[in-house]
């Protein structure tokens, strides 16, 4: 858990949080947003129609852009507060986050893990992977997991079925094999013989017939042997020198080897038997497991590394589990397997033609032709015993009866298989079971049986047979296997052998599956007794993993479920269309008696595709982890991601809505910052007073509590030089921008110029990897001019309606974390122009890309230092007007470290009649009093303004009082006058307080009144936000927010005046509709025009009057635009 220290902790995201986390922000407090939602719920797609008529767009998308941009802001979206508790620091708030599955803050929104997701949502245009929001913030995709799929959980390998059949539905079969291989080899081995309990966990039961995962399985396992030459195999992370030994090479052995060897170690897999496979070679017949196939399965392993010795009995001839280790194995896993099989103990067992399954079927595995007769029986009723049936059928057998002491419903073996025996003219006898073998010389010629019926239900859930008297009968045969169960063969284990025994023959481990003899596990049937494939190869996993952490000294314990961080699934469609699994090709039933070829076909790839499609996608996202790979260059998908909790520290709570009862419990009251009184429903001004009030509020109390962070100083790189050395770079957006060549193409067009000594692509430009790169890159070729050809438009400190996070993110990674010089840069919008293009051919976007870098290159010769910083302002403020509001704001301005001039034309401190009208006045006006004589408020009653002028940081009034005749103060505050009387004199007559309430225009300042200094207060209709004095609250937090920083970068675009060229004709005085013009000299032949920079807007009026061209601007000059115009009329 990780420790971060807040002044402000913001809780929700609407209007009013965004406001009040800006300008808290902007005054130097940091701030922690907290949203519960995936993006910020001020969201661009919002349709209200102000009263001028436009969307609310227009006006909530700067300050989303500011606050996300904003280096004191932290926003954490799909979070909630758990808990507050004190600190020694004030208070600490427990955050759960949810993950997104994708860095929000390396996200490039290039979009190719959503082209690229195969699983669609039934009734959506929607993935499993989306962007949260076109134009909301953040502005990146989401993942969208559930819980764990029921298939997934049900396999004890825990393969990601639905991540591998939404793979085949969109036709990447060697993807979905890879998959597989991330949690199991053997998928060709899997995909014949699983018992597949992941069939009966989908579901599509609920609608048709469930999913035939298995034989899906299978599918992509036989596409690789008809399309060789895929190399699927992934070198280890790290390797380690310890050696493990396995004991048989099993389904447990293989699995435990393969995933010993993926953790980086040397395995040697020791095999009684002169071929490897356990009873994957022994037992099952060809006619469902084909030699060849274990055969290609067991090769994959030995490639990896993996060494068999075959022929090489532990427990005879000096090789020992003691010797093992003397041989310098550090770990030994012993994976034998259950194959000694269990006699029924009836009289005749001992008769020839009476067979025990297992050596029975190892024998024909092997190459044996045992004689059988034509009469055969068959006891039990599991994989073993129709194993057993089908292969007497295929030796010769004219009849085969299997007995089976209970129902077809109680019948372990498996279902598919059930079917095809029977399908094969196999008999089934349930409710029967044997009670003697009869026999004539020494053969079995019968066998007596009796039937059964079913009684109590014993403790393995299925009920207990009972014999049902007088019902025995003689079933004739002259061969009987017997397949009633296994149990391990332990005689290499010696009896003075620390390793316990358990009653039923099964070696006995704790849950780690560690022995008692250090350094020995076992895993599989020689620990469970008989069980399924699967199910052996599911343990092996587990203990190949304790092996693991048993020899790197860390604890083990089964994977945790993540099902707790994510959403449940979708219920079940009941008007889902009925689409059944598509048959299973199969040899004709004649053409399977004498031979003991594969009998299924296996799906075609038409048939694999259609059921595949039939997956309901439980878990939305399947996991197929194709968004992963195609964001390798970027890193921004992480499928490991989890809940995490989090711990932050803070001295205030804000919230425009109620807090909790248990939060409030906790906090001081002085401490919490809320207006829950309001409601809901509020108009969009009223939402921005709301925020600053708030805002205004708690920078007052964290004023008192803690040093304001200067805004970030940090020099930029002084890189800007007159000589010109160019680097182009273009983004690749994670090649989403353009087709991959063309990129390529252009950066060897942009190397051929004569000043570019660097040309590259570059996978991200709003990557911070891709930030630092570029500056390394700058630095270490000395580059004094940089082409960007990448999302972002200019290179400005504004914000505009084009801006978005990646565009912001971008150059601030550049010019704020890696201080590289905006003067050396230009930026062109080249993904934009790729994006409008993609339907031409390439030649025609090649040549167009070419235009834009060389008009781009042509500029940046000619780029200027950009303007940089002026001084430190003075913390003083003017508020004219001793209204409430005017009071609220004059109080917390103070509190905030300003010195306010508080003045009214009257004196209403003393004015018992206005102090009557509202109980508020008289606490404030007391407050406001002991202040005064304080000296931090300094108090002009009866001031009469005479005139005014300057700009932002220096501000003259000139006024008629007792003491002093003029005032110079940074900012200035009215409330409660009428603006239009206001003397404004020199500059500001010319510009006027009317320039910002143009029909449309809508600021998250509604403060402003179009000159940068001077504010008004903004008093919505009558309502309790009046009679709080929250709008003197607003204003003043406003007012902060502009004169906290420590100081004010000019704008970049602001015009320039070449004295030289001139000559005084005041044409761009007159014109300026800002006011930013002064003429200087006092004869005419003296007079010049110079730039009021606080003023400049930068339109470019100016320009367009001058006769001389005297009037140029710093981000585009005319030499810039003529080079511009000839490059493009070549």
């Amino acid at each position: 858990m990780t420790t971060e220290s807040y002044g402000a902790l913001i809780i929700g995201s609407k209007i009013e949080s965004l406001k009040a986390a800006y300008d808290l922000a902007t005054i130097g407090h940091r701030v922690l947003l907290i949203e519960e939602e995936e993006k910020l719920q001020a969201s661009l797609e919002d349709t209200e129609i102000l009263p001028s008529g436009v969307r609310s767009w227009y006006a909530i998308h700067p300050l989303l852009m500011a606050v996300r941009s904003h280096p004191l802001v932290d926003i954490v979206t799909l979070s909630v507060v758990d808990e507050i508790r004190h600190s020694k620091e004030g208070f600490s708030a427990f955050i759960r986050n949810k993950p997104y599955y994708v860095d929000t803050e390396l996200c490039c929104f290039c979009g190719r893990c959503r082209e690229i997701c195969p699983v669609e949502l039934p009734g959506s245009l929607k993935k499993a992977v989306d962007c949260i929001s076109e134009k909301g913030i953040p502005r990146t995709f989401f993942i969208d997991k559930r819980k764990n799929p029921p298939c997934q959980k049900a396999c004890p390998l825990g393969i990601n079925i639905q991540g591998y059949l939404s793979l085949i539905a969109s036709g990447k079969f060697r993807e979905a094999l890879d998959l597989i291989r991330e949690s199991a080899p053997l998928a060709g081995i899997l995909g014949r013989i699983c018992h597949h309990p992941c069939e009966r966990q989908c579901r599509r039961n609920e609608i048709d017939e469930p999913l035939a995962i298995c034989s899906l399985k299978r599918f992509v396992a036989d596409y690789e042997l008809e399309n060789p030459c895929h190399d699927s195999s992934t070198e280890p992370k790290e390797r380690h020198q310890e050696k493990i030994a396995i004991i048989g090479s099993g389904p447990a052995g293989l699995m435990a080897a393969w995933e010993l060897t993926r953790l980086g170690y040397r395995v040697t897999i020791f095999e009684t038997l002169p071929v490897a496979g356990g009873m994957l070679r022994t037992v099952i017949a060809g006619y469902r497991l084909p030699q060849s196939i274990l055969d290609k399965e067991i090769n994959t392993l030995k490639e990896m590394g993996i060494e068999i010795i075959t022929n090489c009995p532990i427990g005879k001839d000096k090789k020992s589990i003691g010797s093992l280790f003397d041989e310098g194995f550090k770990a030994i896993l012993i994976a034998t397997g259950a194959d000694v099989n269990k006699n029924l103990g009836l009289g005749g067992e001992e008769l020839a033609g009476v067979y025990d399954s297992i050596p029975f079927l190892k024998r024909i595995n092997l190459g044996e032709r045992p004689a059988t007769g034509k009469r055969a029986v068959v006891i039990g009723g599991g994989n073993a015993a129709l194993e057993s049936a089908r292969t007497l059928l295929r030796l010769g057998a004219d009849e085969v009866n299997i007995l089976y002491r209970r129902t077809s419903e109680e019948m372990p073996g498996d279902r598919n298989e059930l079917l095809l025996t029977m399908e094969e003219g196999i008999k089934i006898n349930y409710l029967v079971t044997p009670i003697r073998f009869i026999g004539k010389d020494g053969r079995l010629t019968g066998v007596k049986c009796i039937h059964m019926d079913l009684g109590e239900i014993e403790p393995d859930g299925r009920r207990r047979p009972v014999p049902k008297k007088g019902s025995e009968f003689i079933l004739d045969a002259d061969t009987a296997i017997v397949a009633i169960g296994q149990e391990p063969e332990l005689s290499f284990i010696h009896e003075e052998s620390p390793i316990r025994i358990s009653q039923h023959s099964t070696i006995k481990t704790n849950r780690d599956y560690h022995t008692e003899q250090e350094g020995v596990f076992a895993a599989g049937d020689v620990v469970t007794g008989s069980a399924t494939v699967v199910e052996a190869m599911g343990a092996a996993k587990k203990a190949a993993l304790a092996i693991h952490c048993h020899l790197r000294g860390k604890p083990w314990r089964e994977t945790e479920d993540q099902d707790e961080t994510r959403g449940d699934y979708e219920p079940v469609d009941p008007n889902t269309p009925h689409a059944f699994r598509p048959l299973m090709p199969v040899r004709g039933i004649k053409e399977r008696r004498d031979n003991f070829e594969e009998v299924e076909f296996g799906y075609t790839k038409e048939q694999a595709i259609q059921e595949a499609k039939r997956c309901l996608q439980c878990g939305i996202c399947s996991e197929c982890k194709q968004c992963e790979i195609v964001c390798q260059n970027v890193g921004a998908v992480n499928h490991s991601g989890i809940k995490k909790h989090t711990e932050y520290r803070f001295h205030a709570v804000v919230s425009p809505r109620p807090l909790a009862e248990k939060f409030v419990s906790v906090l001081p009251e002085e401490r919490i910052f809320c207006e829950s009184e309001f409601g809901e429903g509020r108009r969009l001004e009223e939402s921005l007073l709301l925020g600053a009030g708030l805002a205004g509020r708690a920078a007052a109390f964290l004023t008192s509590q803690m040093e304001v962070i200067p805004k970030d100083s940090k020099k930029l790189s002084s890189l800007y030089k007159e000589g010109v050395k160019s680097g182009l770079f273009i983004c690749s957006c994670n090649e989403s921008s353009g087709n991959p060549d063309v990129m390529n193409e252009l950066a060897k067009f942009g190397a051929g110029f004569d000043e570019v000594v660097h040309s590259e692509v570059l996978p991200s430009a709003c990557h911070p990897d891709g930030a630092r790169i570029l500056a390394e890159t700058i630095e270490g070729k000395g580059i004094t001019r940089v082409v960007l050809a990448a999302c972002s438009c200019c290179t400005l400190d504004m914000i505009c309606t084009a801006c978005n996070d990646q565009r912001l993110r971008c150059k601030g990674n550049l010019f704020n974390k890696q201080g590289l010089d905006p003067s050396i840069f230009e930026m062109i919008n080249l993904k934009n122009f790729m994006a409008t293009r993609r339907n031409m051919d390439l030649q025609g976007v090649l040549e167009g890309g070419k235009n834009m870098i060389e008009c781009a290159l042509s500029r940046v010769k000619f780029q200027e230092k950009l303007p940089g910083q002026d001084g430190d302002m003075a913390k003083t403020v003017a508020v004219i007007g001793a209204t409430l509001e005017g009071l609220t704001a004059s109080l917390d301005l103070e509190k905030m470290g300003y010195l306010v001039y508080l003045t009214d034309e009257r004196d209403p401190l003393l004015d018992k009649d206005i102090s009557g009208e509202d109980k508020l006045y008289t606490p404030i006006i007391e407050d406001i009093c002991e202040r005064i004589n304080s000296g931090s408020i300094v108090y002009l009653p009866w001031f009469q303004m005479k005139a005014l002028e300057g700009h932002l940081g220096n501000f003259r009034i000139e006024f008629l009082g007792a003491d002093q005749s003029h005032l110079r103060v940074s900012a200035i505050l009215f409330s409660g006058v009428e603006l239009e009387k206001v003397p404004l004199t020199g500059n500001l007559l010319r510009k006027g307080f009317a320039r910002r309430t143009l029909p449309g225009f809508h600021s998250f300042s509604p403060w402003s009144t179009g000159i940068p200094g001077i504010f008004k207060m903004m008093l919505p209709p009558e309502n309790s936000f009046n009679k709080k004095g929250l709008p003197g609250t607003a204003a003043a937090a406003e007012v902060a927010a502009l004169l906290q920083k420590s100081e004010i970068r000019t704008k970049n675009i602001v015009a320039q005046v070449d004295q030289d060229r001139c000559r005084g004709c005041s044409h761009c005085l007159e014109a300026c509709p800002f006011a930013a013009i002064e003429m200087l000299g006092d004869a005419i032949e003296d007079r010049k025009s110079s730039i009021i920079e606080m003023h400049c807007q930068g339109c470019g009026t100016c320009l367009s009057v001058c006769p001389t061209g005297a009037v140029d601007t710093i981000y585009k000059t005319e030499k810039q635009i003529e080079e511009l115009i000839e490059v493009m009329l070549r």
